[in-house]
C-alpha cells in the first residue's frame, strides 16, 4: 500500500476532481473522518490486538476479498444511523476510504514489482517482504510529502490530520463493526477496540516522528539482534535515508503488474496520482447518488443509482488492481 502522507495527500489533490458542490461541502465538514477514511484498512496493520487475537488480520482480509461487499456493507451500516448528522460523518469516512481503495488499485502493482514480491513473500516468514515493501512506499511518502507539502518529511505530522471528534470517533466505529460482522464474522471487532485501533495510529505516528534519526538507526540494531531484517525501522520517515533510489519512477523505468505481467507500464507515482484522481471523484459521485435523501427521488432511481455505484466501484482487489473474479 502507498504511505500514510501518499494516501492523505491523493485524498487533498482529488478534491477538485470533484463535480458537485455539494459532495465538496459534505467532505469539508468532517475532514479528519474523511482523512481517517483515506488510510483505509490499513489501520488494523499496525494495531496489535487485530494480529494477536485473530486468525486473519482485517486488513489482509478487505485488500484481497470481497472488496465491494464491504463497501456495500459500509453503506448499509450509514443507512442504518439514526441521524442526518451521523450519516454526514459516515459519508466523509466512507467517501476517504473510496480514495484508498481507489489509489491501492492504482499504486499498489508498481509496488508489488519493485520490491519483488511474488519472490519474496516467504521470506522469513513474510518478514523480509514486508520491510521491503514499508521502504519502498517510505521512500514514496517522503518524496510526495517534498514535491507536493514543500516541506521536510519529518515536519509532516499524520496524526494532526485524523483528530477525530468522539462522536465522530463513535460513528465510524459502529460503521467499521457492523460491516466486519457482516463480511468477514472471523475478523469482527467489538466498536471498543475499533476506536482503539484509531487511536493507536495517531499514537504511533507520534512515535515515529525521529528528526533526528536517532530512532531509526536504534531500531534497526535492535531487529538486526532480534529479527535480523528490517520490520519496524522502515516505517519511520527520514530527511535523508532513501532504501531506494528514485522511489516515485520519476525516470519512467518500465514496470509490470505482477499478475498481468504482459502488459509494460512506466508511469511514475504522479502518473498514477493523476490517472486515479478522476475515478476517485466519479466513484465519489456515484456514492453520493447511492445514498440520496431528498424525498423527490423513487426507489427505483436510489436502485439504478447504487447499481452505478457498484459498476464504478469495479469490485477490485486492493493489491492486484485486476476484478476480484479474475483473481
Amino acid at each position: 500500500m502507498p504511505g500514510f502522507a501518499s494516501h492523505y495527500l491523493f485524498g487533498q489533490q482529488s478534491l477538485s476532481h470533484l463535480k458537485e458542490d455539494q459532495e465538496y461541502h459534505i467532505l469539508s465538514l468532517h475532514p479528519h473522518a474523511y482523512n481517517l477514511g483515506l488510510q483505509g484498512p490499513d489501520i488494523f496493520y499496525y494495531y496489535l490486538p487485530a494480529w494477536l487475537l485473530y486468525d486473519h488480520n482485517a486488513a489482509s482480509l478487505i485488500h484481497e476479498n470481497s472488496s465491494l461487499q464491504f463497501f456495500i456493507a459500509m453503506i448499509d451500516a450509514r443507512n442504518k444511523l439514526s441521524s442526518h448528522s451521523e450519516r454526514i460523518i459516515a459519508d466523509a469516512y466512507i467517501c476517504g476510504f473510496l480514495g484508498h481503495y481507489t489509489l491501492d488499485t492504482y499504486c499498489h502493482p508498481y509496488i508489488f514489482d519493485r520490491t519483488h514480491h511474488l519472490q519474496n513473500k516467504d521470506r522469513n516468514g513474510g518478514l523480509y517482504d514486508f520491510g521491503r515493501h514499508v521502504f519502498l512506499e517510505t521512500g514514496i511518502d517522503q518524496e510526495m510529502i517534498s514535491h507536493f507539502l514543500h516541506c521536510k518529511p519529518t515536519d509532516f505530522r499524520p496524526g494532526d490530520t485524523i483528530a477525530l471528534s468522539n462522536r465522530e470517533s463513535r460513528v465510524i466505529a459502529r460503521v467499521l463493526s457492523f460491516a466486519l460482522a457482516n463480511v468477514f464474522p472471523d475478523a469482527a471487532m467489538p466498536k471498543w477496540q475499533i476506536r482503539g485501533a484509531f487511536r493507536a495510529m495517531k499514537t504511533e505516528s507520534r512515535l515515529m516522528h525521529d528528526p533526528t534519526g536517532i530512532k531509526k538507526r536504534l531500531v534497526r540494531r535492535l531487529e538486526a539482534i532480534f529479527v535480523k531484517v528490517p520490520v519496524i525501522s522502515p516505517m519511520i520517515p527520514s530527511d535523508t535515508i532513501y532504501a531506494y533510489k528514485d522511489p516515485c519512477n520519476f525516470r519512467h523505468k518500465t514496470w509490470h503488474n505482477p499478475w498481468n505481467p504482459d502488459q509494460k507500464r512506466t508511469e511514475s507515482l504522479y502518473d498514477l496520482f493523476d490517472l486515479a484522481a478522476p475515478v476517485f471523484a466519479d466513484r465519489i459521485h456515484a456514492y453520493f447518488g447511492a445514498v440520496c435523501e431528498r424525498a423527490d427521488v423513487s426507489m427505483e432511481d436510489i436502485y439504478h443509482a447504487r447499481n452505478t455505484f457498484m459498476e464504478e466501484h469495479g469490485d477490485l482487489s486492493y493489491n492486484t488492481g485486476l476484478p476480484l473474479s479474475i483473481c
